[in-house]
């Protein structure tokens, strides 16, 4: 491989070399920028930084990594979490590189790492050096992490998006100073965060961003499930304001809203006072209990005192998750499952199965009904769903989330729905995974097999064109934003003959016990 094969066009960072002619070199083989880390003093505006440890590798938006001394350890971490973005990793021959090399067999083994070649290094010396060229080929699923080129001032980045939808979330400290410790989380529109992404990153950056949309996707998302309430994140970027710095930022309400989600769904309430009272410790660093009370100032609105000051805050503005979103939530929060996870009061039997745009691209929905009613499902009602209200329903259901990284085609968004019956329901073993805790009937574990059969019928590797409710109180929730007319005659075949619960929190269920230290 020739030098301007691996580093023309890229930003490239230099790790621990003894060579201090080797960024010229690289520099010369037509790299974008050329940072480098040594033991030694830093200079930003000479992309010199100091080298701290291993995750300095990761912490930058470089393509490309030369590695040498002990930051060639980035090749061992767990799934090369430590070597961040970058897709071409340099590391010279020698003891360093056998030390791992077990380290380095397995990620070669399980296709996280491919050796594309070898490519000499040509000082203007005339010294010369030999590196090894891997590929960073991990399927690791992205995180919201990006790092952006801060350029002069905070304030180059800002103007350098101004006409792009998009809002900062909890960062006016890290605003004001970027060389505090944290990151600026940004929500951008989803047709404009990867021309966002494209500006902030085009340049070498160690500014860290999270950068989240309103319906998630890949690289924008808090795991699987969309970072805020998808209606409430797009009303937050309509009713956006210009900051001092040049930045849109919410407004003082949104601020406030926004942030109370965090707080409960992000992160968990560790210590409460008598009767659920806040207090400084709550979320364990202070600093979060005073930006609560500082947002609650800002937004005109008595300061929130107890947890069920904030949940009541929530639901009456409308930001409280739908019952669904709350249970994906659930699968990796211990917190938000003891306390909000919902579990249906109803009798199991009734499903609502929603079929993706990509089923009705091929022609889908008549075999889907055929495998739903070999199953013993009966078809109660099948209708599609106006194209006017499809990222409506979008935007309610699934935690925001309709894309699929393995999908060999997008799969799109809700177009049509079947609401179905089972009059002879399975019941669900008593030890299951957490994702599935809440499904009532044993056949409708079956999507999963109705995915892979649709997906042999488009002709394709994989494709998601069916997504299920969990339980008959989760199908309701879809029936009265799909058909409320038809709510009542589908909740009477369902409806236990008891009373329902006094504690009942929504049509879907009712919540189990809280689990937070009280002082």
């Amino acid at each position: 491989m020739s030098p301007s094969d691996v580093f023309g066009g890229k930003k490239v960072a230099v790790f621990l070399s003894r060579d201090g002619q080797l960024g010229e070199a690289v520099r010369r083989s037509g790299a974008v920028d050329v940072a480098t880390y040594s033991r030694g003093p830093a200079s930003a505006d000479e992309l010199r930084f100091t080298y701290r440890n291993v995750r300095d590798v990761g912490r930058n938006n470089a393509d490309v990594v030369l590695l040498e001394g002990v930051s060639v350890r980035a090749l061992y971490s767990k799934d090369l979490k430590h070597v961040g973005g970058a897709k071409l990793l340099l590391v010279r021959p020698g003891v360093r590189l056998l030390l791992g090399g077990i380290h380095l067999a397995n990620h070669m083994r399980r296709r996280r790492l491919v050796l594309r070649g070898q490519v000499t290094i040509r000082t203007k010396a005339g010294s010369q050096s030999r590196w090894l060229v891997f590929e960073n080929t991990s399927r690791r699923q992205r995180s919201a992490k990006y790092y952006a080129a801060l350029g002069r001032h905070i304030t180059e980045m800002f103007a350098s998006v101004a006409d792009l939808r998009y809002s900062t979330l909890r960062s006016a400290q890290k605003i004001k100073d970027p060389s505090t410790s944290g990151d600026i989380d940004l929500l951008v529109h989803n047709d404009d965060a990867g021309e966002l992404v494209r500006r902030v990153t085009a340049r070498f950056g160690t500014l860290p961003l999270d950068i989240y949309t309103p319906f998630s996707v890949p690289g924008h998302s808090d795991g699987n499930v969309a970072y805020l309430p998808p209606p409430r994140a797009l009303d937050l970027l309509q009713r956006r304001e210009r900051g001092e710095a040049g930045e849109w930022r919410p407004s003082a309400a949104d601020a406030l809203l926004s942030y109370c989600y965090h707080l409960l769904f992000h992160r968990q309430p560790l210590l409460l006072g008598e009767g659920e009272a806040l207090l400084p410790k709550t979320w364990d660093d202070e600093a979060r209990f005073a930006e609560l009370m500082r947002l609650c100032d800002g937004a005109g609105v008595s300061r929130v005192r107890t947890l069920g000051d904030m949940e009541a805050l929530l639901r009456r503005e409308k930001w409280f998750p739908e019952s669904e979103t709350v249970n994906f939530l659930a699968r990796t929060s211990d917190f938000v499952r003891s306390r909000y996870a919902v579990t249906s009061s109803y009798l199991p039997g009734l499903a609502v199965f929603v079929i993706r745009e990509a089923a009705l691209k091929y022609d889908l929905v008549g075999p889907i009904e055929t495998m739903l009613a070999g199953e013993g499902f009966q078809i109660r009602l099948s209708e599609a769903i106006p194209v006017e209200r499809r990222m409506e329903i979008a935007s309610l259901f699934r935690g925001g989330n309709w894309v699929s990284t393995q999908d060999s085609e997008p799969a799109g968004v809700p177009a049509h729905f079947i609401v179905t019956f089972d009059p002879d329901p399975l019941p669900m073993p008593t030890e299951v995974r957490v994702e599935r805790s809440f499904v009532d009937n044993k056949r409708l574990l079956l999507k999963k097999r109705l995915r892979r059969e649709t997906a042999k019928l488009a002709g394709k590797k994989h494709l998601n064109t069916v997504h299920s409710s969990d339980n008959s109180g989760q199908a309701l929730d879809y029936i009265e934003r799909l058909r409320p007319d038809r709510f009542e005659e589908f909740e009477a075949m369902v409806r236990k003959p008891s009373s329902a619960d006094a504690n009942d929190v929504s049509s879907a269920g009712k919540r189990p016990e809280k689990a937070i230290r009280v002082a």
